[in-house]
């Protein structure tokens, strides 16, 4: 087959495909337009106008659903259906086009201001979803109503108001149910024993209610209303498609028992505003409180859920880095704390709230009063603090007291102080480590000072230089032999300390010091060299401010510096086992997240990084797109040519995915011959145009010294069109490519 026979079986064939795919919506919604349509020309009020237009809410759903570019087809579809429907039911073709073309118009006018008012997708489980679309719905309603009111036998202005009705309980009967029905939009499962409980219920009430001969001996306006404490059961207790079905079950019953004379509702028949309108406000009163309810039940259970996987995460962030988190309530007077912090505190009273003292009492006493002052500082004056304190004595242990490092910062607002949030982290073993250091350094001082330091006594004038017996014996020299001019003594100066020596001493010599010390290295008598302590001080100056004497010690430090130059050498080697721990941390972590064979990412790191791009789309209101890769027939590639030119197969199609993917995209490899690629931005069509491009590639590459050649198949899904939630859209990727596989493979195929 020719490369351009191939564009058409794969391109053409497969858009046609597609456009079948896509063509069954506007076609069963056309069906479900004309059924609707005559259910309701079947229930006229007396003014002409119906009970209930089922129709209007048939369109508006289906917009919400269908890409913009499916619209004028469904619009096409769902007017046809109506004016159909109204030429059947033995209506005038005038008014079988005012109906049509109310209806679509009235549908498109909401669809249209509900794309520009509110981000997708749209939720009905959200409640500024829900409160923006009942405030659309009356307008979209209200403006098709014009036109279908032409179509009823009275006068324009008595005809509008039960249209209105008629059409805005349509709007907020199905649109709700579509969607709740709508590919990723179930909320979770529920008790099957609670629910046929509830449905007993229902059907009772609406039998008494709506279907049943006798009348209750109660106002009716109150007997209508017993209704109202079960649709708040099932707002509250149920998913939103329990939820729509009940309205739907209920709004039906209602409409045909009150149009029959059934129920409760007769007895509002010597009322002044017709029947049917009094039904339809029944209706809309219990569609607006239930799914009003409803909507922001769902909102607080998904906001719940997430606060719950932030604290998760929080707590394991903190669990990690050792440190625990409190906050301070001003108003309240209460305290609470996380779970690190019980640990650190050892108790189990995270997420309570407690009084400030139970807090401060599981200090040390020493240490409890500057907390203290710290806090009244913080609640006054807005100060932050950081304090390193011990916690009292039944938290101590074999090793020491436990001390921790406290901060916190005020929060305030408009002058006054809110509350305070702040931090503990467990810094015992640098404490330990810090006293270590200074009683090293104690013990080093006090045995300096055993030492017999020695000493010396300059005097510049006629240069005269004089030494302790101690400081010869440091050096190994007798005292007659030791050096009587400075410029001889230097001369043991190591020369790397010189310049070192002759600038302290500059500094005396010319009144910038007083006093001074430096360390230096000075030549033994057996030719070794040895560091020093050397402190010294101006005794008196001459008129012309040159010093008269200047006397020093001189202290031995040779242990201390090579301690320090082994704690140096420790720290370099510290050093360089940290770099290699990292390199083999780096290490780690590539081999846990790369595939072996491709260096692609494994299916791990797709679950990761398919996750937080779904939090970032939900966050931003973007889109992204997965592609899934199978290799065709692979099974048969390996048992016909070997494992070694599957792997080639396998290398061959992760090369050509790094070259065709953008920096931002992500490739993994999903598990044998199967790939995911994530598209972050991307919406299906350019999915699919990128995918085409990569089928296209590989059918044209010759791998390995076998010449060999494979295709591959591919699905595209894309979110949240395709699927609200990680699962749900890979299964989406899933169910597209085996549609490619089953038609024929070396496809791309969209969900």
């Amino acid at each position: 087959m020719t490369r351009t026979g191939l564009n058409f079986v794969t391109g053409r064939g497969f858009q046609f495909s597609q456009a079948l795919h896509e063509l069954w919506i506007p076609v069963a919604i056309t069906f479900l337009t004309l059924f609707s349509t005559l259910i309701g020309l079947s229930y006229r009020g007396s003014k002409g106008a119906v009970w209930l237009w089922l129709p209007a809410g048939m369109l508006l759903g289906a917009l919400m659903l269908v890409k913009r570019s499916s619209r004028l087809l469904l619009l096409s579809g769902g007017g046809l259906a109506v004016c159909g429907g109204g030429l059947l039911f033995g209506e005038t073709f005038a008014s079988s086009l005012a109906l049509a073309v109310g209806t679509c118009l009235g549908a498109w006018l909401c669809a249209w201001l509900l794309d520009r008012l509110l981000e997708k997708p749209f939720h009905i489980r959200k409640i500024n979803h829900t409160l923006v679309f009942f405030g659309l719905a009356v307008l979209g309603s209200a403006s098709g109503a014009l036109l279908m009111a032409f179509s009823g036998r009275e006068r324009l202005l008595e005809n509008w108001p039960g249209w209105w009705l008629a059409s805005l309980v349509g709007y907020l009967l199905v649109v709700p149910t579509l969607l709740a029905f709508a590919p990723g939009r179930f909320n979770g499962p529920w008790s099957r024993l609670e629910a046929l409980f509830l449905i007993g219920s229902l059907l009772v009430a609406c039998w008494v209610l709506f279907l049943g001969p006798l009348r209750l001996p109660v106002d009716p306006v109150l007997s209508l209303c017993l209704i109202f404490p079960l649709l708040t059961w099932t707002a509250v207790r149920f998913d939103q498609r329990f939820v729509t079905l009940t309205l739907v079950f209920l709004a039906v019953t209602a409409v045909r028992g009150a149009y029959y004379g059934l129920g409760q509702f007769p007895d509002f028949s010597q009322a002044a505003i017709p029947l049917n309108i009094l039904v339809q406000i029944y209706i809309l009163i219990m569609l607006v409180s239930a799914l009003t309810l409803s909507s922001a039940l769902a909102e607080v259970r998904i906001t719940r859920a997430a606060l719950k996987k932030s604290e998760t995460l929080l707590n394991e962030a903190q669990a990690i880095a050792g440190v625990g988190g409190w906050e301070y309530d001003v108003a309240s007077q209460s305290m609470s704390w996380t779970r690190e912090l019980d640990r650190l505190l050892e108790t189990t009273m995270a997420g309570a709230s407690h009084q400030l003292t139970e807090y401060l009492d599981w200090f040390d006493a020493q240490d409890r009063h500057a907390l203290e002052m710290a806090f009244a500082q913080a609640l006054k004056n807005g100060m932050a603090f950081d304090l390193e304190l011990r916690l009292a004595d039944e938290s101590k242990n074999a090793g020491g007291p436990t001390w921790v490092r406290t901060r916190g910062t005020p929060v305030v607002e408009n002058g006054q102080v809110l509350k305070v949030t702040g931090t503990v982290m467990d810094i015992s073993e640098l404490k330990r480590i810090q006293f270590s250091l200074v009683h090293s350094e104690e013990q080093l001082r006090l045995a300096m000072e055993a030492s017999h330091d020695g000493m010396w006594d300059w005097c510049p004038g006629d240069d005269r230089l004089e030494f302790s017996p101690a400081y010869s014996q440091q050096l190994g020299y007798r005292p007659e032999d030791m050096p009587a001019r400075f410029n001889d003594w230097l001369s043991l100066v190591h020369r790397e300390d010189r310049a070192l020596v002759e600038r302290v001493s500059s500094d005396w010599m010319e009144g910038r010091a007083e006093s001074g010390e430096f360390e230096l290295r000075l030549r033994t008598l057996d030719g070794s060299w040895k560091w020093f302590l050397s402190r010294g001080k101006v005794i008196g100056r001459n008129e012309s401010g040159q010093p008269l004497r200047i006397i020093g010690t001189h202290v031995d430090i040779e242990s201390r510096k090579q301690a320090e130059e082994a704690l140096m050498r420790s720290n370099r080697r510290l050093e360089q086992q940290l770099v290699a721990n990292e390199a083999l941390q780096t290490l780690l972590v590539e081999q846990a997240t790369r595939d072996g064979l491709t260096g692609l990412y494994n299916r791990r790191f797709m679950d990761d990084a398919l996750q937080r791009e779904v939090i970032r789309a939900n966050r931003q209101g973007s889109i992204f797109s997965v592609l899934m890769l199978d290799i065709d027939h692979f099974k048969y590639f390996n048992d016909q040519h070997g494992h070694d030119a599957g792997d080639q197969v396998l290398v061959a199609l992760s090369s050509l995915l790094r070259l065709n993917i953008r920096e931002s995209d992500v490739a993994c490899r999903y598990g044998g011959e199967e790939f995911v690629i994530i598209m972050p931005g991307a919406s299906a069509d350019d999915a699919h145009r990128r995918a085409e491009v990569i089928r296209d590639d590989f059918s044209n590459i010759v791998i390995g010294p076998l010449r060999l050649a494979a295709t591959i198949s591919i699905g595209v899904a894309e979110y949240p069109q395709h699927g609200v939630n990680m699962d749900e859209l890979m299964r989406a990727a899933d169910t597209a490519l085996y549609s490619a596989k089953n038609t024929g493979r070396n496809k791309v195929w969209i969900f």
